[in-house]
């Protein structure tokens, strides 16, 4: 009789909640969106570096343009760690699965 080896489960796909801070764009003018994400993450540095955040585009007017790669270089310049987008329209989803 022949001997099988079984290879062990390598990982699991599961689902959960986490709570991620998110960034909600209510205007695509990356001149005020650096100033002002700036003046928010000099009070606590340590606090935003390596942070997983989440961009939602819902707030912005439809079809309003937003340089993504522009923001998310922004952002982990800043020290936050970009995860994904969220609330973007069909062009932004195009732009979207190019964003790494």
């Amino acid at each position: 009789m022949p001997t099988t080896t079984k290879t062990p489960v390598a990982f699991e796909l599961k689902s959960t909640s986490f709570v991620l801070p998110i960034l909600q764009l209510k205007s695509g003018n990356m001149a005020a969106i650096t100033s002002q994400l700036a003046v928010k993450t000099e009070k606590a540095t340590a606090f935003f570096l390596n942070a997983p955040i989440v961009i939602d585009l819902s707030k912005l007017h439809v079809n309003e343009p937003i340089d993504l790669t522009g923001l998310i270089h922004l952002l982990r310049d800043q020290g936050f760690f970009p995860m994904g987008i969220t609330g973007a329209d069909t062009d932004q989803k195009t732009l979207q699965i190019l964003w790494v």
